[in-house]
């Protein structure tokens, strides 16, 4: 099977999934990104009560209601967003059967012809 592009060769030498794989990939690496999220979220705790002079509720509260409210907000922009590229690409299709651009082009011409005259 030919390639597109020239990959390096795959390090994976067998079908199946061994013990030391799914330990080192399933857990130890997710674990680095959860213990630097949960330092993160740490020093803006402090931030929030430290700085902004929130109440150690509200900042835990913000913590936790804040990412529900960006998916959601996610959910609704992505949707239209999404209805927006695929209205693009209907219309795109339109303008390609169509073939606006010729006749565009044929009508300034037309219209340059008609100031050179007059």
């Amino acid at each position: 099977m030919k390639m597109f592009a020239n990959l390096p060769k795959s390090l994976v030498k067998s079908e199946t999934v061994t013990n030391k794989e799914k330990w080192l990939g399933y857990l130890v690496g997710p674990a680095g990104a959860l213990l630097l999220n949960a330092v993160l979220a740490t020093y803006l705790n402090v931030y929030y009560t430290d700085v902004l002079n929130l109440t150690p509720m509200w900042g835990g509260m913000f913590l936790t209601i804040f990412p529900i409210v960006s998916k959601i907000i996610d959910a609704i922009t992505f949707s239209f967003v999404g209805l927006e590229v695929f209205t693009g690409l209907i219309l795109a299709a339109i303008l390609l059967f169509v073939d606006v651009e010729k006749r565009i082009g044929k009508e300034q011409e037309e219209i340059k012809a008609r100031r050179e005259k007059a």
